[in-house]
């Protein structure tokens, strides 16, 4: 009997008509047959507890492929994560991320359920929108909470699209943005062919020059890190580590506060298009000797790298110049 019943639901599901009568007909089929909007409140608060309370990289198995890159996305939002990264990957080192957050879990489940209940949910046949109305969850760059229509508007999971497969299953189906979407992808790509074998020089007073050459016995690319003999030996000469480009993300800084962070507060920081106005792949560059993370915003204008970084003390370009490192 499982299997017909399993048939009737769907089709309760799919047309609206029919599904009255077989309610009537066969009301234990109507017991698993969930209407399409409480089906995707459901799926909705399945998502929204994997990224916010459980890290759980099941959610992972709920998305098409756009949107595992999505959720790749919203996961790697402060460090992208590197190429060849999956989305069950990506979800690794989110449980340690929300418990350094501190204070996350113990109030999770409640403002879970109010996010949820809240949300506004517009059903085109297999096609879904969720809109949250209500987001607590949002912090700036310094902590201070964001709320209201400001916070849903920030949170990457303020609008979300959905598409229900056969099974009548409601599956996380938004695109990607940044280096995980096509255009992020060509734009990274170009980018990183156009620096490979290039050397950057940072700023003074700690004066370091990065060598980026590409391992062919690998799919990662290494850093060779140079330091002048004037300045504290902070690298080991010649120590190198992994480098790689995201491809629309610009100054993005690594999160305070709790998760998601509202980039772009106070021009702080923001997630790009991969190419601008005139059409020049930009994105960001970063890099990881032990023991740190750096990061630049980098463009290519006319076959040439433009770095930028930027601190309280204003705009830095750092010399980037091409076939210097001897690769």
């Amino acid at each position: 009997m499982k299997p017909r019943l399993r048939f009737y639901g769907l089709v309760a599901i799919g047309v609206t008509m029919v599904g009255l009568a077989i309610v009537t007909l066969a009301p234990s089929a109507a017991l698993g047959a969930r209407s399409p909007a409480s089906g995707l409140r459901h799926s909705l608060g399945q998502l929204v507890t994997a990224l916010r309370q459980t890290a759980s990289p099941t959610a992972c198995l709920s998305a098409t492929p756009a949107g595992q890159a999505a959720l790749m996305e919203i996961v790697s939002n402060d460090v992208p994560s590197p190429p060849g990264t999956t989305c069950q990957g990506a979800f690794a080192g989110l449980g340690k991320k929300l418990f350094e957050e501190g204070g996350q879990r113990s109030r999770a489940l409640t403002e879970i359920q109010d996010m949820v209940r809240t949300a506004s949910l517009r059903v085109t046949g297999d096609r879904a929108t969720a809109r949250l109305t209500r987001d607590s969850w949002v912090t700036d760059l310094r902590g201070s909470q964001v709320t209201g229509a400001a916070a849903v508007k920030l949170d990457p999971l303020g609008v979300s699209h959905w598409i229900r497969n056969r099974e009548g299953r409601w599956i996380f189906n938004d695109q990607p943005t940044g280096s995980y979407s096509s255009t992020g992808l060509r734009a990274a790509t170009l980018l990183s062919n156009a620096l490979k074998g290039s050397t950057l020089r940072t700023r003074p007073p700690l004066e370091v020059t990065f060598g980026f050459c590409s391992d062919q016995a690998t799919t990662h690319d290494t850093v060779a890190a140079t330091p002048p003999q004037t300045t504290p030996l902070d690298f080991p000469a010649g120590q190198g580590g992994p480098w790689f480009i995201a491809g629309g993300y610009s100054a993005i800084t690594p999160g305070r506060g709790e998760y998601p962070q509202a980039v772009g507060v106070g021009g702080l920081g923001q997630q790009e298009a991969p190419f601008d106005a005139q059409g020049n792949p930009q994105g960001s560059l970063w890099i990881s000797p032990p023991p740190l993370i750096a990061q630049w915003d980098v463009k290519l204008i006319g076959g040439k790298v433009i770095a930028r970084e930027s601190n309280n003390e204003g705009v830095f370009e750092p010399a980037v110049t091409r076939g210097a490192a001897g690769c």
